[in-house]
């Protein structure tokens, strides 16, 4: 049985841009589980509120017409928990393993993350099918006491075990604000800064409890107009 008071205590954010059917499965999934559920969504037209009438309060829907990087900075004051977690529009994390992250980090104040393991699912055929992702999670930490030692041992065997993880708000912030303040036209470009932000900002582990459901084939890709998000611009094509 999952503590609702110690998952009371945590924020997901949830940006969803023209892909609102999964946003409404993530959303159904969440009603009424104590966890504050902020969606930023950026879509078209905003869901029916008929589809949305019978979430639970702590299911918190925003429809506004802006870009990725607008919204984030928009719901940053708005976020008033303790702990934090960005979650995509089409994955899901199991409550226990979310709530073992919180009692860790209860436990060990010297630590800004901490993340369960992942698995990736798709369907075929009407079968749902799991394979192992990101193998090198398994028992990955970050625990150097040296901040430049920490973000340096991160990217030069690099995993995402920071992006998705549950973090303590302040840190959490100024990580996403390093970001929003400046949109570098690189792809996926947000992952990179969040995760050497918050890596140099303290130490960090992962549980060995399943955590992150990784949608591995079901959604359709996002088509915008954010140039962190434009598949155009690769790294190495932007430095060169």
């Amino acid at each position: 049985m999952v503590d609702m008071e110690k998952m009371e205590r945590l924020t997901l954010v949830m940006p969803t841009y023209n892909r609102q059917p999964f946003a409404l499965r993530n959303m159904q999934y969440w009603s009424g589980r104590g966890v504050t559920v902020r969606v930023l969504d950026g879509s078209d037209h905003p869901i029916s509120s008929s589809l949305l009438s019978g979430l639970g309060s702590n299911i918190i829907y925003k429809h506004e017409q802006c870009s990725f990087v607008q919204r984030l900075n928009k719901v940053l004051p708005e976020i008033d928990t303790e702990y934090v977690a960005l979650i995509g529009d089409d994955e899901f994390y199991i409550p226990s393993a979310v709530e073992a992250c919180i009692s860790e980090l209860d436990l060990e104040p010297s630590l800004v993350a901490c993340c369960g393991r992942a698995l990736g699912f798709y369907t075929l055929d009407g079968i749902v099918y799991g394979r192992k992702k990101y193998p090198k999670l398994e028992r990955y930490s970050l625990l150097q006491d040296d901040p430049s030692e920490r973000i340096s041992s991160h990217m030069r065997d690099y995993v995402p075990s920071l992006i998705y993880a549950i973090v303590r708000v302040s840190q959490w912030k100024r990580a996403i604000h390093s970001y929003t303040e400046k949109e570098f036209p690189i792809f996926a470009i947000g992952e990179i800064q969040v995760e050497m932000c918050l890596s140099f900002s303290g130490k960090s582990r992962v549980l060995p409890h399943l955590m992150w459901l990784r949608c591995s084939s079901d959604s359709p890709k996002i088509q915008c107009t954010d140039v962190s998000l434009s598949p155009e611009t690769v790294f190495p094509q932007w430095w060169s």
